[in-house]
């Protein structure tokens, strides 16, 4: 009997080590499936980031393409204004003298003709006895 016993005993230790194997190896399983899974999530994430970089990439292209374009649009407009520019300021800068010449004259002859060296405005007040700070000293 006691060897049916130890057998017994033998059995039931080796039948509960079994169990405890099995459920070991069950768990393992079982994480193995959820880190595959979990590895196939991050194998998702990692194409989606992908395809979102490659499109971010493709746009951003696109958008320094145009705005090259309008530089070079802005580039030509700038050119243009500077050539007008540089055709109009000698014609701008003759009249500018021209005008000059012209008040210069206009003060010169109402200097001449009142007599007192002064503006025929000036003079004409004086006469009447109207003196203004304003009108003591001449401007030119």
């Amino acid at each position: 009997m006691s060897s049916i016993r130890t057998e017994e005993l033998v059995e039931k230790i080796v039948s509960e080590k079994w169990k405890n194997v099995e459920e070991r190896v069950d768990k393992l399983e079982e994480t193995k499936v959820e880190m595959a899974n979990h590895i196939q999530d991050l194998r998702d994430d990692m194409n989606d980031l992908k395809s979102k970089y490659i499109q971010l990439q493709e746009d951003s292209s696109v958008r320094i393409e145009e705005y090259g374009k309008d530089l070079e649009g802005v580039g030509a407009q700038i050119k243009a204004m500077q050539r007008i520019l540089q055709n109009m300021i000698p014609d701008i800068a003759k009249n500018v003298k021209d005008l000059n010449d012209v008040v210069l004259k206009i003060k010169s002859k109402d200097e001449q003709s009142s007599g007192t060296g002064l503006p025929k405005r000036m003079a004409l007040r004086r006469q009447e006895g109207v003196v203004d700070e304003e009108d003591s000293s001449p401007k030119f």
